[in-house]
C-alpha cells in the first residue's frame, strides 16, 4: 500500500460529501454546486502524464515595509493510476558577491 492509498483510507470516513456552498463577498462571483456530475474523465488519461500543482504561503513576519512569507509548493505526477517521479533538470547557478 503506497502513501496515497493510506491517505485515502485515513480520510475515507472523515471527509464530508455535503460540504455546503462557498460564500463570496462580491456578487460578481458565482458558486457552482460541488457534484460528481461536474467532473469528466480525462481523455487518454491512462497514457498521458498528468500534473497537479498546488501551493500556499504563510506569513512569518509582517510590517509596514516588509513581509516575509513561507512558500510551500506540492507536485503530483500521474500516468493513469500510477504515480510518477519528476525528472530533475539542473540549471546554472550564480551567486552574488
Amino acid at each position: 500500500m503506497d502513501i496515497f492509498d493510506r491517505i485515502a483510507q485515513t480520510l475515507e470516513n472523515r471527509v464530508r460529501s455535503g460540504i455546503g456552498r462557498p460564500y463570496f463577498r462580491s456578487a460578481k462571483y458565482m458558486a457552482h454546486e460541488f457534484s460528481t456530475a461536474n467532473f469528466r474523465p480525462i481523455e487518454g488519461g491512462e497514457e498521458r502524464l498528468i500534473a497537479f500543482i498546488d501551493g500556499g504561503n504563510s506569513p512569518i513576519l509582517e510590517g509596514p515595509g516588509i513581509s516575509v512569507q513561507l512558500n510551500r509548493v506540492a507536485l503530483g505526477l500521474f500516468r493513469g493510476a500510477r504515480g510518477s517521479s519528476p525528472r530533475c533538470h539542473r540549471g546554472s547557478s550564480s551567486s552574488l558577491s
